[in-house]
């Protein structure tokens, strides 16, 4: 199932010139079914009292809402953020639900599950869009949140660069618009700031968590740690929103043993390769070319639950 996640998210950006990487549609909404755990919540009910539903009831609950497309519909198995909505002080659940259509389109959607009548039903539920990339979603104060990536005025289908900030009410069983705000463009500058932490090679394959990869982005560069030594490489913009290209990378040439040397050699080999990045269900994530044409490595940051 990795693999067709993988395969969407590569199609999305296929509609590129021929020496740029492919990043393709399906992924923008399958994406979220590989993207590792992004588990929040709005404080924990104390034992005893009802809890929130989960991520393995979420899977077999009837969906209403929904964008009608006549493709499947799948929830994501590793988000779920939970809080209260309602003001009941008993925590709703919030998941990820996309449907996709027989053609290329996938409608991203946030769906929030309650306990009612003894099950796990879903009562209300709003969409993001069409290929809409998730940065993050949290419950804060008894409102939703998520910040997206979406298609602006002028952007290829391929390559969504407009960034928004959206919220809502749950009034009843509809999720109420609170706001939509611009958060400006899908810039480099988007992923400075933070230290950013490996945590898949590709959609399937899980980067160990020891020796942990870090990078920065600042001032046109990215460095961190590869596993042994500290790296440092010039990232430079391209012409479509998520376009950049990373030179090969200098290190510092302290001799790294065992699995440590492997792990570096991989990282330091496949960052040179990077041809764009991206948000998928709140990781961030670098394309990069391959002998068979491309793939994605995923991270974190730091300050997130691994």
């Amino acid at each position: 199932m990795t693999e067709s996640l993988r395969d969407a998210y590569l199609a999305a950006r296929a509609v590129r010139p021929a020496n740029r990487a492919i990043l393709t549609p399906a992924l923008v909404a399958a994406a979220g079914l590989a993207i590792g755990v992004i588990q929040g919540c709005a404080g924990q009910p104390p034992v005893g009292s009802p809890q929130p539903p989960t991520l393995e009831e979420a899977q077999g609950v009837t969906y209403r809402g929904l964008t009608d497309l006549d493709g499947a519909v799948t929830v994501a198995p590793r988000l779920i953020i939970t809080g209260d909505l309602d003001g009941d002080d008993v925590p709703e659940a919030v998941v990820h639900v996309a449907a996709s259509s027989s053609g290329t389109g996938t409608w991203n959607h946030l769906a929030v599950l309650a306990r009612r009548d003894g099950g796990v039903q879903n009562i209300a539920t709003t969409a993001l869009g069409d290929r809409v990339a998730l940065r993050g979603v949290r419950i804060s104060e008894g409102i939703l949140h998520a910040d997206v990536v979406r298609a602006g005025a002028g952007d290829p289908r391929c390559c969504p660069g407009e960034l928004m900030d959206l919220s809502w009410r749950l009034v009843g069983t509809v999720l109420e618009p609170a706001t939509v705000r611009p958060a400006g463009r899908l810039t480099l500058e988007v992923l400075a700031g933070p230290t950013w932490v490996l945590t898949g090679w590709t959609m399937n394959d899980a980067a160990p968590p020891e020796p942990a990869i870090t990078l920065r982005l600042e001032a046109g560069r990215v460095s961190g740690s590869s596993g042994c030594n500290t790296y440092t490489a010039s990232a430079t913009p391209g012409d479509l929103p998520g376009d950049v290209s990373i030179d090969p990378p200098a290190s510092t040439r302290m001799a790294c043993p065992g699995q440590a040397g492997v792990v570096e050699a991989r990282w330091l080999a496949q960052l040179s390769r990077v041809r764009s990045f991206g948000f998928m269900l709140g990781e961030m994530v670098l394309t990069y070319d391959t002998d068979g044409g491309a793939d994605v490595m995923r991270f974190r940051r730091d300050d997130q639950a691994r």
